[in-house]
């Protein structure tokens, strides 16, 4: 076998040629094919055997022509199998495997291969592939003479070796279904997705983006809900009174370092150096072109938060390990008048643990930075009052259209 490029102007040629035996399988014929095999009719006294997918839908992604289903009818064997997509022709001279294409899809030629030609020992396998599909399973060519011949035997011997039939087999089409074709596409003609694919798109010069740091709060602490066990601890000291209650508040700020305020000032400086602010509801912008630039800086402040990250866990662990002792401490020391302390301290830090635990559960472990690029929507850009604003962030955009316009798609075919 050896790959070719099939158009639809070949196979008209190779089905003028045919001879006696033709034998076509394919989603749809277009007028081109249809032509060669009215002429083909009118010199042969065999007709040939088209079968086609024989639905509207498939004209609708540009295989084949509806509107050539009438001559077929009248000049060859026209039959439908659904959902056809393969492509096989089979002559007398000849036989190929084709993948068809979908015009209204996509028109593109870009001069590769698409189909291949079968050596003369794979003839006979085609051609029964090909009857087998039109429901004649009972008739084969002879490679010398191209007549056809009866294989019954040759099948009987098939089916003891446990080859069944093939699932795929065409029908009949009969001219109600030409006439309800027809209607379906004359009532909603197809589209051509690769005509309308040559549009024009745009490209803005700015865009929004969004920076923002997350968990930048996660060592000012958070209020414990002192467990139940505890909370008639100490009620009788004043002192004691305004500082454990229900709650109590685990303060980390001044303990732990988070480098969270460094970091800040980096993302300022970001924001000073490569966007504008227009405020609500568009909040910030960035030129395009700088980009790259500006991506380089948040991936250099990316590894200075892992960095840091890396050593935030101990911090916390350690500053909020201190401060719960110290309060386990605190309430061993306190008790009830009237009732006798069966918490011992290391109970009371076990206790304060398991509820940071469950208050904690959800806070932030780490900082995070948060950045979105967003493009301006074609609305934006027709925006007058927005585009002034944009000008007085970036005054030489004035004279522009804050875009570029280009072909979204052109068709090489």
């Amino acid at each position: 076998m050896r790959g070719i490029q099939l158009t639809n102007e070949k196979i008209a040629e190779y089905i003028k040629a045919a001879g006696k035996t033709c034998l076509l399988v394919a989603p749809g014929v277009d007028s081109t094919v249809a032509k060669a095999l009215q002429e083909r009719a009118r010199h042969e006294d065999t007709k040939a055997i088209v079968v086609i997918d024989g639905s509207h839908y498939a004209e609708r992604s540009g295989y084949g022509e509806t509107n050539t289903w009438r001559g077929l009818l009248e000049t060859t064997e026209l039959k439908a199998m659904p959902g056809t997509r393969l492509g096989m022709l089979v002559t007398e001279r000849g036989a190929w495997l084709f993948a068809p294409s979908a015009g209204k899809l996509d028109l593109r030629n870009d001069g590769g291969l698409t189909a291949v030609i079968l050596d003369e020992g794979s003839w006979e396998a085609a051609r029964s592939l090909a009857e087998r599909i039109v429901g004649q399973t009972n008739l084969s060519i002879d490679q010398d003479s191209g007549s056809m011949h009866e294989i019954k035997e040759d099948q009987q011997e098939a089916r003891a070796h446990g080859e069944g039939e093939p699932r795929a087999q065409s029908g009949e089409i009969s001219k109600k279904d030409v006439e309800q074709a027809e209607r379906a596409i004359e009532e909603h003609p197809p589209r051509d997705y690769s005509k309308e694919r040559e549009i024009s798109v745009y490209s803005a010069f700015v865009g929004y983006i969004e920076l923002r740091l997350a968990g930048s709060s996660l060592a000012k602490g958070a209020w414990l809900r002192v467990p139940k066990e505890l909370v008639e601890r100490g009620l009788g000291e004043d002192e004691i009174r305004k500082r454990i209650n229900e709650s109590v508040k685990i303060d980390l700020e001044e303990e732990v370092d988070t480098g969270v305020r460094e970091i800040n000032e980096r993302i300022n400086a970001i924001r000073t150096l490569y966007t504008r602010q227009l405020g609500n509801p568009h909040g910030r912008i960035y030129r395009k072109r700088q980009r790259e630039e500006l991506e380089g800086h948040l991936c250099d402040l990316k590894r200075e938060i892992a960095r840091a990250n890396s050593l935030l866990g101990d911090k916390i662990n350690s500053a909020l390990r201190r401060q719960l002792d110290e309060l386990a401490e605190t309430y061993a020391k306190q008790s009830t008048p009237g009732m006798s302390s069966k918490l011992t301290k290391e109970d009371i830090s076990r206790l304060l643990r398991e509820a940071w635990d469950e208050a904690g559960a959800a806070r932030p472990r780490e900082v995070k930075l948060e950045v979105t690029f967003k493009d301006l929507t074609w609305e934006a850009l027709q925006d007058k009052e927005l585009k002034q604003r944009i000008v007085a962030e970036f005054p030489d955009l004035e004279n522009s259209t804050l875009y570029r316009e280009y072909r979204a798609h052109a068709s090489t075919a």
